[in-house]
């Protein structure tokens, strides 16, 4: 019975039985205060050492002194010599490791438990995931670590194969022997006999029909990388552009096509045609440049040198020099303040009527002057700036004018801030035509309204100076999103730290948006006329505000000239 009271130490427990002969003659008494219980085989406390009762046996029992130190001498003990030696590895820093992000300017520790490394196999360099992207770490620009000099970059091939190719056209070209007339018929028979076979031999999409079939022979320059086929016969749709006969040649013949995957132009496809000697361009239709039995080639690394020129750099083009005409009317444009660029350029060059025409047009409110040159350029920045428009172009140079013209960054913002509640328009709108919709079905809004209806309609009359009934319906459908909109409304208006535009300059820019072609809301318009009249505006004032506003039409042409410029230098066109 003894035997079985004994434990051992290292068990999970926190106590151990007393043998039999540690026992005193009659047991021992528990060591708790209150309890001093006899008990003839107590327990032992094995972090203490006191002798306890079985109800006070355990070490939360008791309230041992020493709690938990049987816990840690049964830890210790089983511990192994390794387990002991570990220490754990100082956290990694610029002095105690090695691997860096390579780009310059990061000092990202790159390969460590928090932060993996990324290797770039183009440069042969490991990044942190923020430069693990080739632009990021500008990869073009470096040098494969470990890479071989090389004597050529692919650019130059491409361009090498290209001239090489052009003199291989215009040497086919000028040795083929003109047939003279009495062999004539056998040339044509020949030229039918030849297409017949290539018709035979010619892969494509069996659904394109017959009728439109364009067969040609594609061929890869050693210079497209790893072309697989280096040549075939093949037929496309003659409504194909070239572009997507590219797509279609490059899989066939197994040609690496990165044109949708590389800004680079070394790594871009062209299509030559051995027939015209040239280029073709990617949105040329087929039907228009090639013809059954041509030829055409894949050339890589050929595109920027041959087609590329971006629109801003046309005035650069001999064919593009102004006329002493033209030049007048560019002096003209820029005396009245506005500033030279590219657009205005594309456009004078395509049209110069046109672009005299708009010079007339917008000297009407220049020369009347009724608005003062700051009044004018913040009307033209609202037009420009408005949710409705957004036109970037206008923004800017409607803001340096602005600046230029005596405005303060304090009015310029307040002019954006009186813009942007254009939006609320939405609910001038939407409002009116709900009321309409729930009275057909016999319902409607409550007419009379609540105390916060009332407070939101009086404070917008204290901050903003008016009340049209056109709020009316907006109060009683929603109160919440009213205070909200008359507190975010009213930021331009109060006093001390905003109110830098007076009353009735705020009127006329709300006019410009509101009478804006891209806007054209009348309820609005109509409230801020007679805003601005009691403000002291003139009808001539108004007038010019909306001339101004008028002027916005000519964003058409120089959004559209600029893009049809783009496409008429990328295919060689004037």
């Amino acid at each position: 019975m003894a035997a079985s009271r004994t434990t051992d130490p290292l068990e999970d427990a926190t106590y151990s039985a007393m043998s039999v002969g540690e026992v005193e003659a009659i047991g021992a008494r528990c060591q708790m205060p209150f309890c001093r219980q006899l008990d003839f085989l107590p327990f032992k406390c094995e972090s203490c050492k006191g002798k306890f009762c079985l109800d006070h046996r355990t070490e939360s029992s008791h309230e041992c002194t020493h709690k938990g130190e049987w816990a840690r001498r049964r830890a210790q003990s089983q511990q192994t010599p390794a387990s002991r030696a570990y220490t754990q590895s100082p956290k990694p820093n610029i002095l105690n490791h090695e691997q860096q992000c390579a780009d310059p300017s990061c000092k990202t520790l790159i390969n460590t438990p928090l932060v993996i490394g990324v290797h770039c196999e183009k440069c042969n360099r490991s990044y942190c995931l923020k430069h693990r992207l080739t632009y990021e770490h500008n990869c073009d620009k470096l040098t494969p670590l470990g890479a071989r000099p090389v004597g050529q970059t692919q650019r130059e091939k491409g361009l090498a194969a290209f001239e090489k190719l052009k003199a291989w056209g215009a040497a086919k070209r000028a040795a083929m022997p003109k047939a003279p007339a009495s062999a004539s018929k056998q040339a044509a028979a020949a030229r039918v006999q030849a297409s017949a076979n290539m018709k035979k031999t010619a892969k494509g999409d069996e659904k394109i029909p017959v009728e439109k079939r364009i067969y040609v022979y594609v061929e890869a320059s050693s210079e497209t990388i790893t072309a697989k086929i280096p040549k075939g016969t093949f037929f496309y749709s003659s409504e194909f552009n070239v572009g997507r006969t590219l797509d279609l040649a490059a899989k066939s013949l197994q040609v690496s096509n990165m044109n949708n995957r590389s800004e680079s132009a070394e790594d871009k496809l062209r299509v030559f045609h051995v027939e015209s000697g040239r280029l073709l361009g990617f949105g040329e239709k087929l039907a228009q440049c090639i013809q059954s039995g041509n030829t055409i080639v894949l050339l890589r690394g050929v595109g920027a040198a041959q087609n590329k020129m971006p629109y801003y750099s046309v005035h650069k083009r001999p064919d593009a020099k102004l006329t002493e005409e033209q030049q007048k009317l560019k002096q003209t444009l820029v005396d009245s303040g506005q500033e030279w660029s590219s657009t205005w350029h594309n456009i004078l060059i395509l049209d110069p009527a046109y672009f005299s025409a708009y010079l007339r047009l917008r000297s009407v409110p220049l020369l009347k002057r009724k608005l003062s040159p700051k009044l004018q350029e913040l009307v033209l920045l609202a037009c420009d700036a408005s949710c409705t428009h957004m036109y970037e172009p206008g923004i800017k140079a409607h803001t340096t004018n602005a600046l230029r013209a005596g405005a303060s960054k304090e009015e310029v913002m307040e002019t954006l801030e009186l813009t942007s509640v254009l939006g609320v328009h939405s609910l001038s709108v939407g409002v009116p035509l709900l009321q309409e919709v729930m009275a057909e079905k016999g319902q409607s809004f409550k007419s009379d309204l609540s105390p916060q209806q009332q407070k939101a309609k009086d404070d917008f009359q204290r901050k903003r100076g008016y009340w049209s009934e056109s709020w009316d319906g907006i109060l009683r459908a929603s109160p919440d999103f009213f205070e909200a909109y008359t507190h975010f409304s009213s930021v331009p208006f109060q006093q001390g730290t905003h109110n830098h535009l007076d009353a009735k300059t705020r009127e006329l820019i709300y006019c410009a948006i509101d009478s804006a072609t891209t806007h054209l809301y009348a309820p609005g318009l109509k409230l801020h006329i007679r805003n601005a009249i009691e403000h002291g505006a003139t009808q001539e004032e108004i007038v010019e505000v909306f001339e101004l506003a008028a002027l916005m039409g000519v964003h058409t042409v120089q959004k559209g000239a600029d893009v049809l410029m783009e496409e008429l230098i990328a295919n060689h066109k004037k």
